[in-house]
């Protein structure tokens, strides 16, 4: 599974910004860009995790309460990618305003849910 997400999220990027290389769709793809990109994938990973444990009721109404794992693993692929793809194509003024909100977001629904008990399972 994270190895298929990995290369939905390669083939998803715009060929050269993990080398540094030339930008086609707007500006350069810069470290921190890359960081905070990175940032985000590992905690919607972690929140991809915590949303398998079905011992508790889901809160996003996109999955519903109780949601499939097959639901589950198609909506957080879906929208990793889908994130990874708005973040290149926005222009690098626009793009920390799209990563930040969602960073700190899911840094709020990681440690809520961590706080209430739910394990990460894959």
């Amino acid at each position: 599974m994270i190895a298929a997400l990995l290369s939905l999220w390669l083939a998803a990027s715009p060929p050269g910004w993990w080398e540094g290389g030339p930008y086609q769709v707007g500006e350069r793809w810069s470290a921190t860009d890359t960081a905070m990109e990175i940032t985000y994938l590992s905690l919607h990973l972690a929140d991809w995790a915590q949303t398998r444990d079905t011992r508790f009721a889901e809160a996003n109404p996109i999955l519903g309460p109780d949601p499939s794992l097959a639901k589950i693993n198609t909506y957080f692929a879906l929208t990793a990618v889908g994130h990874v793809a708005i973040s290149a194509l926005l222009p690098k003024c626009y793009r920390h305003l799209w990563q930040v909100p969602w960073i700190v977001a899911e840094s709020i629904v990681g440690a809520n849910n961590r706080s209430i008990g739910v394990r990460m399972r894959f």
